[in-house]
């Protein structure tokens, strides 16, 4: 969920179509057709040359792409546009927002700001970005603002910048991206793309990109309850405080959880799916999780009793709780989880629906930048993993 604020100095049309709009409830063929030609708009990705079956993700080239022309001859940014939230991290952004904008003018950086007003704003100004084809996008917020954004762009849409002034923070945490205006402005002028898996579910409900996590059974409760608490408030405390209201009249449910093919069966208190390690403000769930491997993580969490939970839950935090008896941790690029009773769904903390789900991943579909390689970073990073620079 998102938090937003009544005010908006540039506000793009209206409308929920466009290149990066997700898809609706559809079959997976009909969705994954949609998503085949967004990616063939104006200014999107190429697929790697040679044939792939339908379901392995889709990869990502980078010389002649948008984020491989971000800078001018010059080594400038040719146009950021940056989408704030002004009441992310209970009103931060927008107190911290100006100084932001100060240092990256005073470096002569040219800045067109979009505040966001309402829900979807982020999502619709995501969209009029990619279709601008801008040359840096600049979402200043938390997870949500991230996650709203993508779903806007969609897969190959411009690099992100994501400064971090919001209550969940996971994705930036993940990255090492500091929110102060010095290291914005490094991060602007030095920063490498690094090219992150962009996930994708469909429940009967529709369609999401995620950027973080998804998750079925307990946790999307506990999300829900967050969701429907409103206000800005986010982040690992109201998490805390759901968990434990909705764990005194939780049921565990039994799970089909199907990876590249594999079948597992039994009841569980719940199954996350991910690209990156954090979640809910700090929650270290997916410990073995790389953003940018081409698969998914998952922690299959088994048949725990309430007593049981309330021990193994704090492990989260520290990313211990994989070494428990009942705690399964799997990987793959095919995820499919469905379940014979109602079992409520999340992308990235947003309620998104019921089992079943299907996942799939979109490799190198998330251009963000990050810092700039120290030289033991980039001795270790050299290879074929190594980051790419932001100008071509």
């Amino acid at each position: 969920m998102m938090a937003y604020g009544a005010c908006a100095r540039r506000r793009p049309g209206t409308g929920s179509t466009g290149p990066g709009a997700p898809p609706g409830p559809r079959s997976w063929d009909r969705a994954r057709e949609a998503l085949a030609s967004a990616l063939r708009g104006p200014g999107g990705g190429v697929k790697a040359p040679g044939s792939r079956s339908q379901g392995d993700p889709v990869r990502w080239r980078g010389p002649g792409s948008r984020w491989g022309r971000a800078r001018g001859e010059n080594g400038r940014v040719k146009e950021i546009i940056a989408i704030v939230n002004p009441v992310a991290g209970r009103g931060r952004a927008g107190r911290a927002w100006p100084a932001f904008e100060a240092a990256l003018r005073s470096q002569g950086y040219g800045v067109d700001v979009w505040y966001t007003a309402g829900p979807g704003d982020a999502r619709e100004m995501g969209r009029r970005a990619r279709e601008r084809g801008c040359s840096l996008l600049l979402v200043t917020g938390g997870d949500g603002t991230v996650h709203e954004t993508l779903n806007g762009t969609g897969p190959g849409g411009p690099p992100l910048a994501i400064v971090p002034l919001g209550t969940g923070n996971d994705l930036a945490r993940g990255l090492q991206v500091t929110a102060t205006p010095a290291g914005i402005v490094d991060l602007v002028r030095r920063g490498r793309v690094r090219r992150l898996d962009l996930g994708y579910l469909e429940t009967p409900e529709g369609g999401r990109y995620f950027v973080n996590v998804s998750g079925a059974g307990f946790d999307a409760e506990v999300a829900r309850r967050v969701y429907e608490a409103g206000g800005p408030g986010r982040g690992a405390l109201p998490y805390v405080l759901s968990m434990l209201r909705t764990l005194r009249a939780y049921r565990n449910v039994p799970l089909e959880v199907k990876v590249d093919g594999q079948v597992h069966r039994q009841t569980s208190l719940m199954v996350v799916v991910g690209n990156s390690a954090y979640y809910g403000g700090g929650m270290h769930i997916l410990p073995g999780a790389t953003p940018d491997d081409g698969a998914f993580d998952l922690c299959l969490i088994g048949d725990l009793g309430k007593l049981e939970t309330l021990v193994v839950f704090p492990r989260v935090f520290r990313g211990t709780h994989v070494h428990h008896r009942l705690v399964r941790c799997l990987r793959g690029e095919q995820v499919e989880i469905s379940s014979p009773e109602p079992v409520a769904v999340h992308a990235d903390g947003e309620p998104v629906g019921h089992l079943p789900v299907r996942y799939r991943n979109f490799a190198g579909g998330m251009p963000v930048l990050v810092p700039a390689l120290g030289a033991r970073q980039a001795a270790a990073a050299a290879g074929p993993k190594a980051e790419e620079p932001a100008g071509g």
